[in-house]
C-alpha cells in the first residue's frame, strides 16, 4: 500500500510551514541554550519539538521519492559550512560532535533504502534504531535520530 496521497503527507507551503516551525523551535533551543543556560523551561520544552518535526518533514520528502544525490548534497554542503560556528558555540570544552545536518544527511540515506527495502528489513532497522540506546554520542540525535525519518516514511506509506 504505497499511496503518497495519504492526508499524513504534507507538500507545497503546508510542509514549508512546518520547516519554518521547526526552524523557530531551534532558534529557541539555541538561544536558551547559549544565552541563558538551558534555564528557560519553556524555550527548553518547546526546543525539544525540532528535531521531530524535521524528521517529519524529511519523511514527506521521502515518500515522494527524492532525487537523493541533490537531496543529500545539499544537507552535507550546510553541514559542512555550519560545523564550524557550532563547534565553536557548543562545544568549547574541545569535544566534538556532527551538528544535526549530518545526521539528516545519513537519515536521508538511510530513509531512501528502508523506504525501498522489503517489510522485514524495515522491522530490522527499526529494531538497530532503539538499540541505538547503547551507543556513544557521535551526531546529533545518534542512530535514532537518523532511522526516525525513515520510519515516519514507512508509517506513511502504511507499512
Amino acid at each position: 500500500m504505497h499511496n503518497s496521497q495519504n492526508s499524513f503527507v504534507l507538500s507545497g507551503s503546508s510542509l514549508d510551514t512546518l520547516k519554518l516551525i521547526a526552524m523557530l523551535l531551534m532558534v529557541l533551543d539555541h538561544v536558551n541554550k547559549v544565552v541563558f543556560g538551558k534555564s528557560v523551561g519553556w524555550m527548553y520544552q518547546l526546543g525539544r519539538g525540532a528535531f521531530p518535526l524535521f524528521a517529519y518533514a524529511m519523511a514527506c520528502h521521502l515518500v515522494q521519492k527524492p532525487k537523493l544525490d541533490t537531496y543529500l548534497q545539499r544537507l552535507i554542503v550546510f553541514a559542512l559550512l555550519s560545523q564550524p560556528v557550532y563547534t565553536l558555540v557548543f562545544y568549547k570544552n574541545g569535544s566534538i560532535e556532527g551538528n544535526v545536518l549530518f545526521t539528516l544527511a545519513c537519515a536521508a540515506i538511510v530513509g531512501v533504502w528502508i523506504v525501498d527495502e522489503a517489510r522485514w528489513r524495515r522491522h530490522m532497522l527499526c529494531l538497530l534504531a532503539l538499540s541505538s540506546f547503547f551507543f556513544p554520542d557521535a551526531l546529533d540525535f545518534d542512530l535514532a535520530g537518523i532511522m526516525l525519518p525513515g520510519i515516519l516514511a514507512c508509517v506513511m506509506l502504511g507499512d
